[in-house]
């Protein structure tokens, strides 16, 4: 039985075509190990054991989850998403909170990692001298907000425990979200009252 639920999902072109193109490897298996580790020993990743982890980068998988491993027309896919979050409990307009949730699942993860009892989300950055490290805030909601919502949201269907993590971003200096009122609405349909989220953030190289 594979014990990867996420890897392999992604339908996109792009995605299917590294697939046929790329055979994975043992010396795949070792790039992504240290980063793992590096997770597991800054308590990011706490009670899990590295096992058989497994890598894609550029993919959709909370969307795929639904509409290829569940079937789902692409319509179908966001409002089963939304139904399936308590959003009778927040004050957010439907039409609005709709949008926001939308977005989440429409967010792309740079690099997916999925192993036997867990899997990892990591938005990778490439520092230029001089210039800031941005992130995109489309509808006043962080990107990294989106992304680790989105891994919450998966964690519950996959029964795996998530981590999201960033590499290059902020020399391996944990990055701390103020939330505001739309970020701590979004957490709440997960099941999290805060107004910080931070995100820990590992360097290239490892």
């Amino acid at each position: 039985m594979d014990n990867h639920i996420l890897i392999g999902l992604d339908q996109m072109e792009a995605s299917v075509v590294r697939r046929r193109l790329r055979q994975w490897s043992k010396a795949d298996q070792q790039t992504i190990t240290p980063l793992i580790t590096a997770l597991h020993q800054g308590h990011y990743l706490p009670n899990v054991h590295l096992t058989e982890p497994r890598y894609e980068t550029n993919v959709y998988p909370l969307y795929y989850y639904w509409a290829h491993h569940r079937q789902l027309s692409h319509r179908e896919v966001y409002d089963r998403v939304f139904r399936s979050l308590p959003v009778q409990k927040v004050s957010i307009p439907e039409e609005h909170l709709r949008r926001h949730v939308a977005r989440v699942v429409d967010s792309e993860i740079d690099l997916l990692v999925e192993d036997v009892k867990y899997f990892v989300f990591i938005e990778a950055k490439e520092a230029i001298p001089r210039r800031k490290i941005k992130f995109e805030k489309q509808g006043g909601v962080h990107q990294l907000v989106r992304q680790y919502v989105q891994g919450r949201i998966l964690e519950t269907l996959v029964g795996k425990q998530f981590a999201l993590a960033t590499i290059g971003a902020n020399n391996a200096q944990p990055i701390k979200i103020p939330l505001n009122e739309t970020e701590q609405v979004l957490l709440s349909l997960v099941g999290e009252e805060r107004q910080l989220l931070e995100i820990p953030d590992l360097a290239w190289t490892l």
